[in-house]
């Protein structure tokens, strides 16, 4: 599940992200927005650890990530643009 913030002009409504398998147990596809200008996606960890950040370029329609070091439970990522937070997208790991 993800939210868009509303205030940014030329964002259609439409979910941005998204995250598979969840849950999931040694690797994490997130999908990013066709449209975004270079951004940045952060995951936290249910504590609230900075797990891993990523520059993102423009035109980059999905990212992996590799999680099987990663203890299991929630996690959240975060994607902001020009630092404006425009969506998030939660996810499980379990083993």
């Amino acid at each position: 599940m993800a939210y868009f913030h509303a205030d940014r002009k030329g964002w259609r409504i439409a979910p941005l992200l998204s995250a598979y398998p969840s849950p999931a147990s040694d690797r994490v596809m997130v999908t990013l927005p066709p449209d975004i200008p270079e951004g940045h996606l952060e995951i936290y960890d249910a504590q609230g650890r900075l797990m891993t950040a990523h520059l993102l370029k423009p035109g980059l329609p999905f990212l992996g990530l590799e999680v099987r070091e990663w203890a299991p439970g929630l996690y959240l990522g975060s994607l902001s643009v020009d630092g404006i937070r425009m969506a998030e997208v939660k996810f499980n790991i379990a083993r």
